[in-house]
């Protein structure tokens, strides 16, 4: 058992005491040996590998050598001549694309076919990759069923989401006619629609003429009466500002007592023109669902 002598009385104490037993003198703590460390382990020695051999050289491959290439003799008379000067293609917005139908006509307007009347519209699921034969398989439809005294053409109209092809049904009574069946992702819009352009009347113009000089001329009178240079002023200027007042009249009277707002502009159109017009839009609209059907 390991001891330590108190250095103040000398007497004997045990080493884990911290004060003397005898004389209460603090003890100092007896030296410990320090451990030895333990030599690392030997580590082996990792053998470097010999360097490879480098490959030998194979043999060089033998090319044939280039040909050049034999080109033919030109033959007089086989090349079509070039075009005469001045003969150039039309634009790429008004060129017939390949395989397109006589009486196509591109960059069109539908505004040129009047006021709108009355038109249907179908939504065909599922159907959008087949709007080319639907498109043309109405084409050939409306032709072969020969509408009298009407004439059948393929037009596109230029829009914000691209061109649109419509197939153009005119007849002798300033009616038309429209049919369509248009993409619309992964299905088709199939619709028609009826305008009606009239022609204008001379009876018609002079009256809505002499509807706008009267009163500029009686309001002339009134209000610049004084001196010939005021009257002629007064007049020229009521006579600009009266025309739209009596079209926005003649539209509201037509509109009320006709049933249609251009009756009184253009002299409207009879009970047998408006039923030809509407026979025309039930024609077009049976040969539609007729074409849509079968696809």
């Amino acid at each position: 058992m390991t001891t330590i002598a108190c250095p103040n009385c000398k007497t004997v104490n045990p080493a884990t005491n911290l004060f003397c037993q005898s004389c209460g003198t603090r003890l100092a703590p007896a030296p410990q040996a320090a451990a030895p460390t333990p030599p690392p382990p030997p580590q082996a020695a990792v053998p470097t590998p010999p360097p490879p051999p480098p490959p030998a050289p194979g043999p060089v491959p033998a090319y044939p050598p280039v040909q050049q290439p034999v080109y033919p003799t030109p033959v007089p008379g086989a090349y079509p001549p070039p075009p005469a000067p001045g003969a150039y293609p039309p634009p790429p917005g008004m060129m017939p694309p390949a395989g397109a139908p006589a009486g196509y006509m591109g960059g069109f307007s539908l505004d040129s076919l009047g006021v709108r009347m009355e038109g249907g519209l179908e939504l065909l699921e599922g159907k959008g990759d087949k709007v080319e034969d639907l498109d043309k398989a109405l084409g050939e439809a409306l032709k072969e069923a020969q509408i009298p005294q009407t004439s059948v053409s393929r037009v596109e109209v230029f829009s914000p989401a691209g061109r649109k092809a419509y197939h153009v049904v005119r007849a002798a009574s300033c009616a038309s006619a429209v049919a369509y069946v248009h993409p619309t992702g992964k299905d088709a819009a199939a619709g028609w629609s009826l305008y009606y352009k009239p022609a204008l009347k001379t009876l018609n113009l002079i009256i809505l003429g002499v509807a706008v000089a009267a009163p500029a001329l009686i309001l002339a009178g009134l209000f610049g009466s004084w001196s010939f240079q005021t009257f002629l002023g007064q007049f020229f200027m009521y006579l600009v500002l009266m025309p739209a007042p009596v079209v926005l009249v003649a539209m509201v009277v037509g509109k009320l007592v006709k049933g249609y707002k251009w009756h009184f502009i253009t002299g409207g159109f009879d009970n047998a023109t408006l039923e030809e017009m509407r026979l025309l839009g039930l024609r077009v609209s049976k040969i539609l669902a007729k074409v849509v059907e079968k696809k």
